[in-house]
């Protein structure tokens, strides 16, 4: 009837995980493929891939090299810059390299963007990570706890698992783990992402904490973007401001996203609440809406989980709800329930499905999976 899920959830002892089949499925361990009909309870499943990011750039510079892209192998001596730009790269064999534009993606350097623009820092955080080989693939969902200091995460790969303790800077504890490598990061964006003719995408823009699927995702709306404003000519005004504006709206939308996992946490996290999750938390608990502003990367469903995984709810009931027979509406989100209970126990436990579509990829595609 047009009501939003969430207010037939108001008045009930279960949790919003019984209704998500990633949630229940990946609880039991197991995994499907999700299929193209959207009538099927496994249309929505988004866990359990195990992407290894690493593999898979070195699986894209393979295919590169063999679609004729010319790979120079050195080092990045310096940048030349004339008027606000980049009139060549020196390299460590000798040459010096000219283009019309040029791309920064050497992650939270910066090396070509930074003397171009300034960076808006936030805070810095101290991470520690630890590998452990694994003989399968662990379980389908990542882990994150929170602790006094920051929160931890174990994220389970094809081949192994990946344990990593993020602390703020200076909530450092005395003692840390001897086994795992310590680096500290700074989060923030560059006050301009394109300037003259260099563009930077990814952590090279902007370093969010990987707390959510957002650093990810700003990278891939970098690129959507840069393809669709690839310039005509050397004046690239008009496409620098469409840059800049989207970008700039992605990273706060994402960074909000982030903050508001922090918002009922137990570590002692200072954190000033922006005034758009102030405003999209207060219409939550007072009526159940989700507030969504323009250009955002996390959906309606995605804050509706994340508000209520975090223990929010409406304080007023839609009316349509309050004024519907409960019998009928108890009924129907029993059936739901049970069949998204029912459909998570008819698939394959996790590691034996991703073992099968390895080696189906492998057969089908090449050695590169």
């Amino acid at each position: 009837e047009g009501v939003p899920f969430v207010h037939f959830l108001s008045n009930e002892p279960n949790t919003l995980n019984d209704y998500l089949i990633s949630a229940v499925a990946s609880k039991l361990g197991r995994f499907a493929h999700p299929p193209n009909n959207k009538q099927n309870p496994l249309y929505r499943a988004e866990y359990g891939y195990q992407l290894c990011t690493r593999k898979l750039a070195n699986i894209y510079k393979s295919i590169s090299l063999a679609n004729s892209v010319k790979l120079i192998e050195a080092e990045l001596v310096c940048v030349d810059y004339q008027e606000c730009q980049i009139s060549g790269l020196k390299l460590s064999d000798g040459q010096t390299l000219s283009a019309d534009l040029y791309v920064d993606c050497s992650g939270p350097e910066g090396r070509l963007i930074l003397d171009l623009s300034s960076r808006v820092l936030t805070n810095d955080l101290v991470f520690e990570s630890e590998n452990t080989p694994s003989p399968r693939p662990g379980p389908p969902a990542q882990e994150l706890t929170n602790t006094d200091l920051g929160w931890t995460s174990q994220t389970f790969l094809q081949n192994q698992s990946i344990h990593m303790t993020v602390y703020d800077n200076g909530k450092l504890p005395s003692k840390v783990s001897g086994t795992s490598k310590q680096k500290t990061i700074s989060l923030g964006k560059l006050k301009e992402t394109w300037v003259g003719n260099c563009v930077s995408v990814g952590q090279a823009a902007g370093v969010l904490e990987p707390i959510s699927p957002a650093p990810l995702m700003l990278l891939q709306k970098d690129i959507e973007r840069l393809l669709s404003l690839i310039p005509v000519s050397k004046d690239m005004t008009i496409e620098a401001m469409a840059f800049n504006k989207a970008f700039d709206a992605d990273f706060t939308h994402a960074s909000i996203f982030n903050q508001a996992l922090h918002l009922t946490s137990n570590h002692k996290r200072d954190i000033k609440v922006h005034p758009k999750l102030e405003r999209k938390l207060e219409q939550f608990k007072s009526r159940g809406l989700i507030v969504m502003y323009d250009l955002e990367l996390f959906n309606e469903q995605d804050w509706a989980i994340l508000f209520m995984g975090m223990g929010f709810r409406a304080n007023r009931q839609d009316l349509f709800v309050q004024l519907s027979n409960s019998t009928n509406i108890d009924k129907y989100m029993s059936n739901f329930k049970t069949t998204i209970k029912s459909t998570a126990d008819k698939m394959p436990p996790h590691h034996i499905y991703m073992d099968k579509l390895k080696s189906y990829l492998t057969r089908k595609q090449g050695s590169h999976v």
